[in-house]
């Protein structure tokens, strides 16, 4: 009863709006929305794929909790009155069509934990107000064509483990980022972006590090010593920017005691290998380009 109730409320977001049919769907989204207000989780992973945009209507769930509609096709704007459903935590629409921007006021979902919108279309920039979701664990939202820079006020989400922005159109000094108050950060990757200066050396104070991308940014300057704190630290990739002494970063990087996979191809151009091979620790890192 609940999963029949799950599928039929997610069939009605996606009732077609023509004019002629508009009349006829009021009628049935009233029934299935009065079924729906009392659910709390709505998954449509596990159906067939739909496509086609989302209709408005999920102002009415009042008690929904987490909306999972991953790889699907769905198309359009997402709709505004999903970001009145204060009682949601996770928000989970990736690998869809998608376009638009994200709504500001999604920031008045202060509940949510997961926000999971990555592999779709969307544009303009991350909200500056997103701090206010101060409960987020998970912000995924690689692949799609965000600008901007990093808002300074991501900084009060201090209960972020994982920040996925891979492959936007992202930019700004990011050593000018305080990345010093995530310190329950386990994985962060910002690859792919237009990222510049430095690398910042507040990243290094996240001590529960376990994989940081970096790669294909306009970042330049040294690998710092301060990255060795991060023991926990496997996998790390830097590839594509403009750093420079080869020698010094693999020194340090030894330091690094539980780092398998190391990725500094496209950087330290003109500058020799150095003298001691054993400087690469072929027994312990299992993946590495570093030409």
């Amino acid at each position: 009863m609940h999963l029949a109730a799950a599928s039929l409320g997610f069939l009605s977001l996606l009732l077609p709006e023509s004019a002629e049919a508009r009349t006829r769907n009021a009628d049935i989204r009233k029934k299935i929305f009065e079924k729906l207000e009392e659910l709390r989780e709505k998954d449509s992973l596990s159906r067939p794929k739909v496509e086609g945009p989302i209709s408005q209507g999920f102002g009415q769930c009042s008690n929904l909790q987490i909306l999972r509609a991953g790889f699907h096709n769905l198309s359009g704007v997402i709709p505004s009155d999903i970001y009145t459903v204060s009682a949601l935590q996770e928000l989970y629409l990736p690998a869809n069509k998608l376009s638009g921007v994200i709504d500001g006021s999604i920031v008045n979902l202060i509940n949510l934990t997961t926000l999971a919108l990555y592999g779709n279309e969307l544009t303009g920039q991350i909200s500056q107000d997103i701090g206010r979701l101060s409960n987020l664990e998970h912000l995924l939202l690689h692949i799609n064509k965000l600008n901007g820079t990093l808002p300074q006020s991501l900084t009060n989400c201090t209960r972020l483990t994982t920040l996925n922005l891979r492959v936007n159109l992202l930019e700004g000094e990011l050593s000018a980022f305080d990345f010093s108050k995530f310190i329950q950060f386990r994985s962060i990757d910002l690859g792919n972006n237009f990222f510049s200066g430095r690398l910042p050396a507040n990243l290094f104070l996240c001590k529960n590090l376990t994989a940081i991308r970096l790669a294909t940014n306009r970042l330049n300057g040294e690998v710092l010593p301060d990255i060795m704190a991060l023991q926990s630290l496997s996998f790390l990739s830097l590839s594509n920017n403009s750093l420079n002494n080869f020698t010094s970063a693999i020194r340090i990087l030894t330091g690094c005691k539980n780092l398998t996979t190391l990725i500094l191809s496209k950087n330290f151009y003109n500058e020799p290998l150095p003298g001691d091979e054993n400087l690469i620790r072929e027994d312990k890192i299992k993946y590495k380009r570093i030409h």
